[in-house]
């Protein structure tokens, strides 16, 4: 982009510089460009090129240190990693939106960061992550940890089978004195209840 008014004629001289998100090629930001009695400009016109803002020192982010910088051809993005702040494209802003609590029946749900675990029915802050925790005996179909992305919604959360019962196997262990018995020969369960006989105990 040449800046200025026009017509040039020989010997005007102009800054060159890119629109915002590119850089010339070979120069930092813009240069002083003449016109030649050729009718050219000189030096030649540089391409503009794209600026990763996330590593550039010339035009850096401005997303905050608690955030990620994502390049995106002529810009860049924000992705909010702290907790009450989410992005408005190219900063990190501070936000009301909230999440309702998540319950879910044969398991609890723990939020991280831990001083996030709200109490009663008090909203869940923008960003806080949720991490299901099956009671014994029930499992997911799948590890579950969703984000809270407001309105009130949980990231993915729709797409979760929540904690289901597992099928009950009941073994029955033979007792010999002289044996020393590990559980781990018995059993290949997520969770289970066991109890000994009279003056048996187990030793883990």
């Amino acid at each position: 982009m040449v800046a200025g008014s026009v017509p040039y004629t020989f010997e005007d001289s102009v800054r060159y510089a890119c629109v915002p998100g590119y850089m010339p090629e070979h120069t930092r930001i813009d240069y002083i460009i003449s016109c030649s009695n050729s009718g050219k400009w000189m030096p030649a016109l540089e391409q503009c090129i794209d600026v990763d803002e996330c590593t550039s020192d010339t035009l850096p982010h401005k997303c905050g240190p608690r955030a990620q910088c994502m390049n995106t051809q002529g810009s860049y993005q924000c992705k909010c990693t702290e907790v009450g702040r989410r992005s408005n494209g190219t900063h990190c802003v501070p936000t009301s939106v909230t999440c309702a609590q998540l319950h879910t029946a044969n398991g609890s749900w723990a939020y991280t960061p831990d001083t996030e675990n709200p109490s009663a029915d008090d909203p869940v802050r923008y960003g806080v992550v949720a991490q299901l925790q099956c009671l014994p005996g029930f499992a997911s179909n799948q590890p579950v940890a969703v984000r809270c992305t407001g309105g009130p919604s949980w990231q993915n959360a729709s797409t979760i089978d929540y904690c289901q019962g597992n099928n009950v196997k009941v073994i029955h262990m033979p007792i010999d004195r002289s044996k020393v018995y590990r559980l781990s020969d018995y059993l290949q369960l997520s969770s289970f209840l066991h109890y000994c006989q009279k003056k048996f105990r187990w030793h883990k």
